[in-house]
């Protein structure tokens, strides 16, 4: 069984389903089974992405299956984010190496400038005041 790093953009709102294709070396004979489980580096469930779990099944005679992970879009501007997607207890199958698919999560919002927004009380004879107001949040950072 192989795995490897997948790439996927946040988007902005709403889920994106990322398609994690697990592939054999040659076609199963008998029916591969797998445990898989997500697990948080940077990217946190709930906040980044849909925390998953189940058991992969892929058929005799295939080559492959596939697993669907959940993305959750923001527009907060962020760093990538990484999170795993973990299988464990094979049967049928052996699985080489690393047992995980480590997930990075791009992120897509773009570099705003701050609002700059400008009060002025007409009736106290204050001066004018300026405040920066960022629309920019950075999660997970300090």
């Amino acid at each position: 069984m192989t795995l490897r790093t997948y790439p996927v953009k946040e988007g902005d709102a709403g889920n994106t389903i990322l398609d994690v294709e697990v592939t054999l070396d040659r076609p199963a004979s008998l029916q591969a089974q797998v445990n898989y489980a997500t697990s948080d580096i940077e990217a946190l469930a709930g906040l980044d992405y849909v925390a998953t779990t189940g058991v992969l099944t892929i058929p005799v005679g295939a080559t492959s299956g596939i697993v669907h992970v959940n993305i959750i879009g923001d527009v907060i501007k962020e760093s990538n984010e990484h999170f795993y997607l973990n299988f464990s207890n094979p049967v049928n199958v052996v699985i080489d190496g690393d047992p995980r698919s480590r997930i990075m999560i791009i992120d897509d919002d773009k570099s705003r400038n701050n609002n700059i927004t400008t009060s002025r009380s007409v009736d106290s004879g204050l001066p004018e005041s300026t405040n920066e107001i960022p629309n920019i949040t950075k999660r997970n950072h300090v």
